[in-house]
């Protein structure tokens, strides 16, 4: 009798199993045929190909993002390398099948790459080569800039495929976001540390490399502004709060501008006239950023943080009568001598 009680349930244990296992493959391939019917079947014929792989990255990576998403568990984890494996190697097959100079590679890296270290570091940007190492992190960065650059210079073939749980828009905005945030390498984990800016007033490639992105981010904003301006207007909406699209825009032109002074005034390369655009830069970023904190809700924590930032940052001008007892905290001690207008100023 009780050897039949267990044959009993070990049938019922089969029969389970073999529901869920006939119900994921059904689940699976009703997804994959929605995402290929989407990604494929409309593409134009010089992406298909390429497609074709993407759409099979899709099921992998659907799972890989729901364990670091919603999970937790870090997107390097081991626990998650056959997944990503998996993945992988389908999203690389599929890399390798676009046309040269295609922008929608940086719309997978993204979805595939970026999104991911996002999830798992939850906003603690700067911290990429502290967590991760020095050596994954030059990668990623140097990959991030790569795409970036891809976005900037080449057009997408299809912008059907502009959206992938987001517009192009704010793709190209959160790349940028992780540029800057973990551009430095250092293993302290903060972007504004002592030793990073010195070495940004210092180092010739990292000014190059942000004055080339300084370019190339209002030029493409610019353009999806003009030719996209109900997607442009959705992703810029003050709408979203304090950890918005918006925010992140003006606060990261904020340290772009900065960095790229730093290095002028510290080398004597400033001029009042050609670099008059980094200094206005600078300061609508700080007052969009201050007028948003009267208009909404924001943290309290994270308001202190941005007064904090803009002490550190600090530039004083010498001809802003103003700023003769100043409360700059940059380590550079860096002045201009230039006859700027005030934001009041240009008020009046």
């Amino acid at each position: 009798m009780e050897n039949e009680q267990i044959l009993i349930k070990r049938k019922k244990v089969k029969k389970y199993l073999f529901i869920f296992f006939v119900g994921f493959i059904l689940l699976n391939s009703f997804i994959y045929w929605v995402e290929y019917r989407r990604y494929v079947l409309l593409a134009p014929s010089s992406l298909q190909e390429a497609r074709k792989e993407f759409t099979k990255a899709i099921i992998p990576h659907m799972y890989y993002t729901f364990l670091v998403k919603t999970v937790r568990i870090d997107f390097q984890n081991q626990l998650l390398a056959p997944l990503k494996k998996i993945r992988n190697y389908f999203y690389h097959k599929g890399l390798e099948k676009l046309p040269p100079n295609e922008a929608e590679g940086a719309l997978w890296f993204d979805l595939f790459e970026a999104r991911l270290y996002n999830y798992s570091v939850r906003a603690s940007y700067g911290s990429m080569a502290k967590h991760y190492g020095v050596h994954f992190a030059k990668d990623f960065i140097d990959k991030v800039y790569a795409n970036i650059e891809l976005l900037s210079k080449y057009p997408l073939a299809d912008d059907s495929i502009s959206e992938l749980g987001g517009s192009v828009v704010e793709t190209y905005l959160d790349l940028i976001n992780i540029y800057v945030a973990d551009f430095h390498l250092n293993l302290d984990g903060y972007t504004l540390s002592n030793e990073n800016m010195k070495m940004i007033s210092t180092n010739t490639q990292f000014h190059q490399r942000f004055v080339t992105l300084y370019e190339w981010e209002k030029e493409f904003l610019a353009y999806h502004k003009e030719h996209h301006p109900m997607q442009y207007a959705s992703v810029m909406s003050t709408q979203k709060g304090w950890y918005s699209p918006y925010i992140k825009y003006y606060d990261k032109m904020y340290l772009t501008s900065s960095f790229i002074l730093f290095y002028k005034i510290h080398n004597n390369h400033f001029s009042c006239d050609a670099d008059k655009e980094y200094w206005e830069s600078i300061e609508e970023a700080k007052q969009k950023i201050l007028d948003f904190s009267q208009t909404y809700a924001v943290p309290t924590k994270s308001l202190e943080t941005f007064k904090r930032q803009i002490a550190y940052l600090q530039i004083d001008n010498l001809s802003n009568a103003n700023e003769q007892n100043s409360t700059s905290t940059n380590p550079l001690k860096l002045t201009i001598n230039c006859n700027y207008k005030t934001n009041k100023e240009k008020q009046q």
